[in-house]
This record gives structure tokens, C-alpha cells and sequence, in this order.
């Protein structure tokens, strides 16, 4: 299986247990738009997600080119 992971970074961070919160809701969202949190990891300051791999182009050029668009 291929995935995607995602490093977070340090300062950026919120408390473990409101990020937990959110990871566990993060994981219970399915929808065709969005890849699927497969985990994640949490070591210290070292906090990672899990993604399932999205190939080049599967959802992100319509994302661009709707932005590209509505920029003036």
C-alpha cells in the first residue's frame, strides 16, 4: 500500500488532547473530494498523519485551475 504522510509542524501545534479530538474526526470523514486519514503518529513533538496516496492530478488540477480562475 502506498500513502501519503504529512509531518506537522511544532509550532504550530495545539494540545495533544484537542489534537487527538481532531484526528479521531479527521478519520471518520469519508467523502469521494476528500483522501482518507488511514493514522497517524504522535511522539513527543513529532506528530504525523497518515494518508491514503492521491496520484498527481486525482483532484488537486480542478482545485487549481477553480482557484486560478477566481484570482484577479
Amino acid at each position: 500500500m502506498v500513502v501519503a504522510v504529512k509531518k506537522l509542524k511544532p509550532e504550530g501545534f495545539q494540545g495533544h488532547k484537542e489534537w487527538l479530538t481532531e484526528v479521531d474526526y479527521l478519520g471518520q470523514l469519508h467523502h469521494k473530494n476528500l483522501v482518507k486519514l488511514i493514522g497517524y503518529c504522535s511522539d513527543g513533538e513529532n506528530r504525523l498523519l497518515v494518508y491514503e496516496f492521491m496520484p498527481k492530478g486525482r483532484g488537486a488540477d480542478p482545485l487549481s485551475r477553480a482557484k486560478a480562475q477566481s484570482c484577479h
